[in-house]
């Protein structure tokens, strides 16, 4: 059943023995062999398109022999009954993050060449995290041009806490589909904070050239890359959406255990009942393991 859209009845096609050539590996490097691998299983694309569209090979002469060596380096080879390239759009049905933890039960079957296995979801979680990356900078962008408007407008805010239905989602980034964020619901939070850091509100930091208010940054405290966990309710909440100052905002995603989770245990507790009211229930276990994957 490859291309069911429940995970749990997903089988993966077995993998085959690595090429072994490596030469178009080093040839172009990390992210074009990220964006080979996830066009493949995850966009539907066959090698003659990934040669053409990210190889740039446009006269066509190769043939897709290329992405084709890149991807039988990882064991992605083989045809289907249908005599179809049997890895081809595999996880067409999953978002990226959904395909990883597909991809990660399998090391605990019976299953062929897990060293490829392994190799394959390095390399699409390292996608899935410059994407990541590049979503929260362009969010973050997005909420200084909201913070501005609203504040030159003199409009008032509303903030409640009640059970939203949860975002579609929209495709951004070189085809990777994400949830959508509302730039107004995070300005909104942010000004109820009044623009201070809720871990700490004398952690220091500066005034923005752009609104004149002291910077802070908002971010989900339940991951928005979660919400398939939460069907009936949005993560996209004012209850969820913290005011940060930089420094508290960037060890949340990129610092150790041991100096994230107190903070984590701080925003928690500030904001349980809120949270609870709006559909979203969850333990401190729980949203640890969400930031230690």
């Amino acid at each position: 059943m490859f291309n069911s859209t429940n995970s749990n009845d997903f089988e993966l096609p077995l993998l085959k023995a690595s090429s072994g050539r490596d030469r178009e590996i080093k040839q172009f490097g990390n992210k074009i062999v990220e964006d080979i691998i996830f066009h493949h299983l995850f966009l539907d694309k066959d090698h003659r398109s990934l040669d053409i569209e990210i190889l740039n090979k446009l006269d066509g002469s190769t043939q897709g022999r290329v992405s084709a060596n890149i991807l039988y380096y990882f064991g992605i080879k083989g045809v289907n009954e249908y005599n179809k390239a049997q890895f081809k759009g595999i996880l067409k049905n999953f978002s990226l993050y959904q395909g990883i933890e597909i991809l990660e039960k399998h090391l605990n079957l019976d299953y062929p060449h897990k060293d490829m296995l392994v190799k394959i979801i390095q390399h699409l979680k390292s996608d899935f995290e410059r994407r990541e990356e590049e979503i929260d900078v362009d969010y973050i962008d997005q909420v200084e041009k909201e913070t501005v408007k609203l504040l030159h407008s003199n409009k008032r805010t509303f903030v409640s806490d009640e059970i939203k239905t949860p975002p579609a989602q929209k495709t951004v980034f070189n085809g990777r589909e994400n949830f959508s964020r509302n730039a107004r619901i995070a300005v909104e939070a942010l000004m109820e904070a009044t623009f201070k850091c809720e871990v700490n509100h004398l952690h220091y930091t500066f005034i923005s050239k752009k609104h004149r208010q002291p910077y802070v940054e908002a971010h989900h405290l339940v991951p928005m890359k979660f919400q398939d966990r939460f069907p009936l309710a949005s993560l996209d909440t004012h209850a969820n959406v913290v005011s940060l100052c930089p420094n508290c905002h960037r060890l949340l995603h990129h610092g150790i255990e041991e100096e994230y989770i107190e903070i984590l245990e701080t925003l928690l507790n500030q904001r349980h009942s809120r949270l609870i009211k709006c559909g979203i229930e969850i333990k401190i276990e729980e949203l640890n393991m969400m930031y230690s994957r």
